[in-house]
């Protein structure tokens, strides 16, 4: 009984110059996998994820420019008097150089709203398929929520400039991009 209690009583074990170090080798490479982690990382979210929260519809991020920063279209509401908002501005709200002075909103019409929804639910029902984009070519980044809020049925599609449908581009024309001198 003596002989099994010994084995109960912890005692710390000697630490050694060779534990430490082995330790400090660990802790080291444990931040440089953390640091590499970090900066493989997206720089924003990405459309899809964006989309999934709330009442959003649509999100269309716009091909890069020369300006500060890349700018996206979303469609959020219900199709309600007040549930129609369109907001446009950066898709990186992470950026330093963004704040609340960098989006731009208003209210949808009726016309308007009728006529996004009908293409998203066009696209949502029949999925378009569209050529590759070649690298480096710019292109729109379409992000559609189909089906309902809880359902988190989204879709995404990578749109060549010149295949975006007149209902989509009339979202991209109904704000001034906040980078625009007023």
């Amino acid at each position: 009984m003596r002989r099994i209690a010994s084995w109960l009583v912890l005692r710390p074990p000697a630490r050694t110059k060779r534990d430490f170090i082995i330790f400090f080798i660990m802790v080291v490479i444990g931040v440089l996998i953390f640091l590499v982690m970090m900066l493989m990382a997206p720089s924003f979210p990405t459309t899809t994820t964006q989309i999934s929260h709330g009442d959003r519809k649509m999100v269309i991020r716009l091909p890069p420019t020369t300006a500060p920063f890349q700018e996206e279209i979303l469609v959020a509401g219900t199709g309600e008097v007040q549930e129609r908002r369109i907001i446009r501005g950066p898709a990186d709200a992470g950026n330093p150089a963004v704040s609340i002075s960098s989006y731009n909103r208003r209210q949808l019409t009726v016309g308007e709203w009728a006529q996004m929804e009908a293409q998203r639910e066009a696209w949502c029902a029949d999925f378009p398929v569209f050529e590759p984009i070649p690298e480096g070519a710019p292109y729109y980044d379409v992000a559609l929520r189909c089906g309902r809020v809880i359902d988190y049925d989204t879709e995404q599609f990578l749109v060549p400039l010149d295949a975006l449908p007149d209902a989509f581009v009339m979202l991209i024309e109904a704000l001034p991009s906040p980078q625009e001198a007023p």
